[in-house]
């Protein structure tokens, strides 16, 4: 099976960090259509790709403590909100001591 490539046609965007990339097909962020919320976006990325999904969240859908989501660069949560211009990017979260 070919992988499909995103849509470039719509504007909200996805970007994936490089640590999960080997499980969106290489790909650095994709146009995902419209969501309401960070939660859908997410949804939306996982139907695409769904071996980022438990990569993403655990087994009770919350995210991995490792991992932080940033809307136009503020900090959010999967409940939070989204425009159809947003961009949605996942981060790891640095570790330090």
């Amino acid at each position: 099976m070919i992988p499909q490539p995103c849509d470039t046609l719509v504007e909200m965007r996805v970007l994936v960090p490089a640590v999960l990339r080997r499980y969106s097909n290489g790909e650095a962020e994709c146009s995902i259509g419209a969501a309401e919320s960070v939660r859908g976006a997410l949804e939306r990325l996982f139907a695409r790709w769904p071996d980022l999904r438990p990569r993403v969240l655990d087994e009770e859908d919350r995210l991995w403590s490792y991992l932080l989501l940033f809307r136009n660069d503020e900090r959010v949560g999967l409940d939070d909100g989204l425009a159809p211009d947003d961009t949605l990017e996942i981060v790891g979260a640095a570790e330090g001591g």
